[in-house]
């Protein structure tokens, strides 16, 4: 983050905890700069907190309040409120959904650090949400998760609670069981967004992605992330995941190969007898030497090539007798480049865009790929020729 940031949101911090400052709450706000800052840097900011802290605290003029006729109550609210529209306008500016939901995250923490929300700072944290664009229902998923202290405060359908399974607790969301976990980890995803935060309740020394899991503090929890312990069995990302999409109103995908065989017409073997079954929500690898035929089989589970004998079945449909019952149900993207070597980045994406949204126009198409390109880190390379193997100009 720039300095100017930085400075804009120690003002929202000072903001939303003039009420009271402890060295609990002095506590929160270092952990969040820690994120972003070295030790110094993290100490001078606390010291702009501080003094943003004792400007904010300055009495307002009792002739002003007669001039408005309001009560001071009323005046400092108003005020408070202009000075959260301007800094909401930088932060939406210069930060991510993500970062402005764990600032979020933090500036609530920081508010209930004596175990209570007085109403003006509810009403300011409201406010603070709809000046952020952060939808109401997430405001409130948030503000659930860091109240939060039990099983019946935390359990929900957009939370994940882990534990050892030695207690009777009936879960209203997602759950997931792990050995030698003391008391419980609480997993929040904001749907939508697919963004994951953490929060742990227990004595255990676990870390994520070898950062030490403080008890009751909020962390993110990003793709890709693991959970370890000592004792503990290592619990992945694509768990958690998985956990979310096996809810109970979402349809259940079975795929199975039942003693895959295929023979080459030339009758070498290329498959021999494969078995798989799965059910969705799973990435799953296949590992083995060049020639080892994974490409063969990834045909014949695409059901491009119909095997020897045996079955692919998608719940129970076989792939190659009944293709038309899963028409649309299996993407395949091939190893080689399906790109026109001689246009760019930019071109390639808005030729594919053109063949796949003829009901859209040219901005609208433009926009798609601007935010596809945004998306996957391409804007830098957007004019450069792809090229070819055998002329090469960008990455394959």
């Amino acid at each position: 983050m720039s300095e100017e940031i930085l400075k804009t949101i120690m003002k929202l911090f000072a903001i939303v905890a003039k009420e009271r400052i402890t060295d609990s709450e002095r506590n929160n706000i270092r952990e969040f700069l820690s994120l972003h800052l070295n030790q110094e840097l993290v100490q001078h900011y606390l010291e702009l907190f501080e003094k943003y802290v004792k400007e904010y605290k300055e009495e307002i003029p009792v002739g002003d309040i007669e001039k408005l006729s309001v009560d001071e109550d009323t005046l400092e609210f108003i005020d408070e409120w202009n000075n959260i529209i301007k800094i909401a306008k930088e932060v939406n500016k210069a930060l991510t959904i993500t970062q402005k939901l764990f600032m979020l995250i933090k500036i609530i923490e920081l508010v209930y650090c004596d175990g209570e929300i007085s109403e003006r700072q509810g009403n300011l944290i409201f406010y603070l949400g709809e000046s952020l664009k952060i939808p109401q229902k997430y405001i409130n998923l948030l503000k659930g998760f860091v109240t939060g202290e039990d099983y019946d405060e935390l359990s929900n359908r957009r939370t994940l609670i882990i534990d050892d399974g030695s207690g009777e607790f009936d879960y209203k969301g997602p759950y997931m069981q792990v050995k030698n976990v003391t008391g419980l980890i609480a997993i929040l995803r904001i749907p939508d967004i697919e963004i994951y935060f953490i929060k742990y309740l227990g004595i255990s020394v676990l870390s994520v992605n070898g950062i030490p899991l403080r008890s009751r503090k909020i962390a993110v929890f990003p793709t890709g992330s693991t959970i370890r312990g000592s004792n503990v069995s290592t619990i992945y990302y694509s768990d958690i995941v998985s956990r979310f999409i096996h809810s109970k109103d979402t349809a259940k995908i079975t795929f199975s190969a039942e003693h895959i065989f295929y023979h080459f017409k030339s009758g070498r073997v290329g498959i021999q007898n494969v078995q798989i079954m799965e059910e969705g929500g799973k990435l799953i690898g296949i590992m083995g030497a060049s020639g080892s035929g994974k490409s063969t089989l990834l045909n014949v589970l695409n059901g491009t090539e119909k095997p020897s004998s045996g079955r692919v079945l998608i719940n129970n449909v076989d792939i190659h007798e009944n293709p038309e019952k899963v028409q649309g149900l299996i993407g395949y993207v091939p190893q080689d480049d399906f790109l026109i070597s001689e246009l760019t980045v930019f071109e390639n994406l808005y030729f594919a865009a053109s063949l796949c949204f003829r009901n859209k126009d040219r901005s609208e198409k433009t926009l798609l790929v601007e935010k596809i390109l945004s998306n996957l880190g391409l804007s830098e390379i957007r004019n450069l020729r792809v090229g070819s193997p055998m002329d090469k100009t960008i990455s394959g």
